[in-house]
């Protein structure tokens, strides 16, 4: 079953929390009065997304809260964030050819009636057989058993750099279709919206994907909340551990409930459809291929690499004002010592060293090369300097 985007990192925090944290003083003085985030959600939020790639409300024991995940490795710029929808060139410099491959996709009679981000990008073949069936891999057992069974070409720069950058682009590729959909949709150019799929069996055992209604959905979510508080567990135990007994007895009495209405299974989709006409869309029509969007890609993302590695030795660590927290659970307030002098570089421990590949790689200047190198394999693909060459 596909569910919300997980991380290795989250934080499921109370509106109360979450204002502590990333509200302004004016945020904390209108939540103090009125319980609440009023007018101020909106900017407190996108404080929230500045270090956190995602940041969504929840509900837990009926009531919201908010889910922070996926810690950025450096802050971004609130104008970033607030103009993200635009999709200007330095954000996604392929934003109009994965428009035309959308566009390409939707004019194709036999494509599947709803789909999920990660499979469209699949279908597009923007990601690669490899890349797609890694990002599949989230806990650490699951990735360990892929790894150990890949061919040897996908090896060569080591572990850590094959998850860092199946990760980190799994999610780059997943977020901007998603971005590209939405500014698609604005546009006019389609119809895009959130359904839920359920999966059955035909008489040949093959699966059949189809949207089900709003109230069958409403009706099944109720039932596997019910299912999921009595078995203690959460939606992030299910994902993160699949194995342990109490997530096994829920597995099993959840496919019971799910096969009384004929499903194997049901999982989080998007609906997509053409709605324009073609004299609507022909500025939006021009020659591309999945080999430019490739290369463009890799591109992009060895300039993100190599930001990420120059930060580490130019930009002084930023040590987080604690208090925030310290006032909320308590426990000793962080040391500001390393506020405003030292690079990652600089305070780096030996110990720490040691145990953090990513940080050796950037230490020994090789992080941002052995990234593009391990991604070109990944998603089997040329540079436009090797294509050229080749030409």
């Amino acid at each position: 079953m596909e569910t919300m985007t997980n991380y290795n990192d989250e934080m499921i925090l109370t509106v109360a929390e979450f204002a502590e944290m990333f509200g302004t003083d004016k945020c904390k003085e209108y939540f103090a009065k009125y319980k609440k985030l009023g007018g101020h959600k909106d900017s407190t939020i996108t404080t929230a997304k500045q270090n956190w790639h995602v940041v969504e409300v929840v509900k837990v024991n009926k009531k919201n809260w908010y889910r922070v995940a996926g810690k950025r490795d450096e802050e971004i710029e609130r104008k970033q964030l607030q103009n993200y929808s635009n999709c200007g060139q330095d954000q996604m410099p392929y934003k109009e050819i994965l428009q035309n491959l959308i566009l390409i996709y939707l004019k194709n009679p036999n494509r599947k009636l709803s789909t999920t981000y990660r499979v469209l990008a699949h279908d597009l073949e923007i990601m690669s057989d490899i890349l797609f069936v890694a990002s599949e891999k989230v806990t650490i057992d699951e990735q360990k058993a892929f790894y150990k069974n890949l061919d040897a070409k996908y090896k060569q720069y080591g572990y850590v750099m094959f998850w860092d950058a199946v990760n980190k682009e799994s999610q780059r590729i997943w977020k901007h279709i998603e971005s590209v959909l939405k500014d698609m949709k604005e546009k006019g150019i389609i119809r895009h919206m959130d359904v839920v799929n359920a999966v059955s069996l035909d008489k040949f055992g093959r699966e059949i994907h189809n949207p089900i209604s709003v109230n069958e959905v409403s009706k099944i979510d109720k039932m596997l909340k019910r299912l999921r508080e009595e078995h203690e567990i959460t939606a992030t135990d299910i994902r993160y551990k699949p194995k342990s007994a109490s997530v096994l007895a829920y597995k099993e009495v959840e496919y019971k409930y799910l096969q009384a209405f004929g499903y194997e299974y049901v999982y989080s989709a998007i609906y997509i459809d053409l709605i324009a006409t073609d004299r609507e869309i022909q500025n939006y029509m021009k020659d591309s291929l999945v080999v430019d969007f490739k290369q463009e890609h890799l591109a992009f993302a060895y300039q993100k690499a190599l930001a990420r590695e120059n930060s580490f030795f130019n930009d002084v660590v930023r040590v987080n004002d604690n208090h925030k927290l310290h006032k909320i659970f308590g426990g000793k307030k962080k040391s500001e010592v390393l506020k405003g002098t030292l690079t990652a570089y600089d305070s780096i421990l030996i110990d720490e060293l040691l145990n953090d590949g990513i940080k050796q790689e950037k230490f020994g200047k090789t992080y941002a090369t052995n990234y593009k190198e391990s991604l070109k394999t990944i998603q089997n693909v040329l540079d436009e300097e090797e294509n050229a060459s080749n030409l």
